[in-house]
């Protein structure tokens, strides 16, 4: 389709609400992530007693399925360039379905590992395809939010798991709440092979599915900006593409970036509660310690959307990181010479907000990096590097805990620090969109 055919069909800037509708449809893609990792972390100490074993034996299945998930990002990257957007949604989040489907039916560490390595799998394939359709479905001025939107929906995605588990978990048992854990997903699979189209942006790399870039063009009501004119022929994009001259530099800054943000990010979510345990002695004070990192995680994310609209997100990026740099760095200082709890809790808080709005940032900018031909496989390698990060923080923050509370969070402060200037040396950064 030609450019000025694509205008005749709606106006350059027009959102409408099948684009907001499929939009919708793959941030509840991003949810299943988020709803799967607080699942796991709530139902392991039934699955402990249920088993009677220890709960450190957990600890290699469950860095497997995080292993999992930058596997599944990497390979998703690859099919979404080359068999498409929708299709790779749908297979990924039928591989989320089947897996959690099978830890209900789990009996023992390896089949219990071999399941989380498939949902795993899974949610790291569906995240790099719903973010990729959410930038693909929304129009320029409106994608920074939509993808911040979508990546509110992680947190969001955790909310949801910690209600149904206070609920359902103690008279239903850890197995129901899995089998729950994958008929959410089968159904929005239903749903998606029902409704959800192709994007324009990969069908106009398509030279034999003009009739059907036709067609979704007509039924979204897309602009001019939902087709790549300039496209080369979908299915080529090579992983070799992101390192040419011309995204080089943004791609290893990018991985850079990401993989600080999700090793700043499950520093805390693994180890604060250790720390505050070990600190304070009570299982209480390291449980509230993560509510208090999770509220801000939310916080951050949800101010995301607002904040690349006003500002874009270069700007943003430098400015929150530093403040949470130096947020962590007080807090080390405080927590050193024992500051009150709730002025702790108070400022693990604040510094949550900081390291969950970099991370929603940073994924805005990687959708905003790649031309359609290799936005996939640019997406789902940066996902997958940033789960490496993720792995990571299982031995930097056992390290770093026998060092003592004050290291610690020195040590996530420079990893911060480190997320916020690659972040903001990316050179395609996404424009501010107020108007």
């Amino acid at each position: 389709m030609r450019k000025n055919q694509a205008q005749a069909i709606a106006p350059a800037d027009r959102w409408t609400k099948m684009q907001m509708l499929f939009g919708g449809l793959a941030a509840l893609a991003i949810l299943v992530d988020g709803y799967d990792s607080q699942l796991i972390a709530l139902c392991l100490p039934a699955i402990a007693r249920d088993w009677h074993i220890d709960k450190s034996a957990f600890a290699g299945v469950l860095a497997l399925g995080t292993v999992g998930v930058a596997c599944g990002a990497a390979l998703a990257g690859i099919a979404l360039d080359r068999i498409g957007r929708r299709l790779s949604l749908i297979a990924t989040l039928s591989i989320v379905a089947i897996g959690s489907i099978s830890v209900s039916q789990a009996s023992n560490l390896i089949t219990f590992g071999v399941a989380r390595f498939v949902v795993g799998a899974g949610i790291g394939g569906a995240l790099a395809a719903a973010t990729t359709c959410l930038a693909e479905f929304t129009p320029p001025h409106r994608r920074s939010a939509m993808v911040s939107f979508g990546i509110l929906c992680m947190p969001l995605g955790g909310v949801c798991a910690s209600t149904s588990c206070a609920a359902l978990l103690d008279t239903f048992g850890w197995r129901t709440m899995f089998v729950i854990g994958g008929v959410g997903p089968a159904l929005l699979v239903v749903v998606l092979a029902l409704v959800f189209p192709e994007t324009p942006a990969f069908l106009s790399g398509q030279a034999n599915r003009r009739e059907e870039l036709e067609r979704v063009m007509a039924r979204t009501g897309a602009g001019a900006w939902a087709v790549d004119v300039g496209a080369k022929k979908a299915g080529r994009a090579k992983l070799s593409e992101l390192f040419n001259a011309a995204y080089r530099r943004d791609t290893i800054l990018i991985w850079i970036a990401l993989f600080g943000t999700l090793c700043t990010t499950y520093l805390a979510v693994s180890w604060i509660p250790s720390l505050f345990a070990s600190a304070h002695g009570s299982f209480k004070q390291s449980s509230a310690a993560l509510a208090a990192n999770g509220i801000g995680a939310i916080i951050g994310a949800a101010a995301t959307v607002l904040i690349v609209q006003w500002f874009g997100t270069r700007k943003p990026i430098l400015f929150i990181g530093l403040t949470g740099a130096a947020g962590l760095l007080v807090l080390s200082i405080m927590f050193s010479v024992g500051a009150s709890t709730p002025m702790l809790f108070a400022l693990l808080a604040i510094t949550s907000v900081a390291v969950g709005s970099t991370q929603s940032l940073l994924y805005v900018v990687v959708s905003q990096i790649y031309p359609s031909e290799m936005r996939g496989t640019g997406v789902g390698f940066g996902m997958a590097i940033g789960r490496v990060g993720a792995v990571s923080a299982a031995f930097i923050g056992g390290w770093a805990l026998h060092l003592g509370g004050q290291a610690f969070f020195v040590i996530d402060a420079a990893m911060l620090l480190i997320t916020t200037v690659a972040g903001f040396l990316v050179g395609r950064q996404a424009l501010h969109s107020k108007r």
